[in-house]
């Protein structure tokens, strides 16, 4: 997976995960990712930003590849951080994001068989 493939699956993980994350006090891999992602982007402050309007604003397409270019950034300087984000991922989770707009949007994981739209 390249570094800008990984950097946009994580901003669409934090954008999906990281609104109920960033208030909630568990330990999952969700709030696992947003941690680590908020411990590295913490020394960068626009970056930051980026990760906080993610946060805030999900659902904006332009604060997700905001975020994505500053993982990406970040990724540049610390080599290893991309292995410590793809073992952060939650494993299994498929993380759809979509904005827009549109007549009819399907986002799914598994479908065995026919979609009728």
């Amino acid at each position: 997976m390249t570094p800008d493939a990984l950097a946009m699956i994580v901003a669409a993980a934090i954008a999906a995960k990281g609104a109920e994350v960033a208030v909630a006090s568990g330990r999952g891999a969700a709030e696992a990712l947003v941690r680590l992602v908020r411990a590295r982007l913490r020394r960068r402050g626009p970056d930051a930003a980026a990760l906080e309007a993610v946060v805030e604003r999900p659902a904006d397409p332009a604060g997700i590849t905001a975020l994505a270019a500053a993982l990406h950034r970040a990724m540049v300087d610390d080599p290893g951080l991309a292995a410590r984000l793809r073992a952060a991922l939650p494993a299994g989770d498929v993380v759809n994001h979509f904005g827009g707009t549109a007549t009819k949007v399907v986002q799914a994981r598994d479908i065995h068989g026919n979609v009728v739209l």
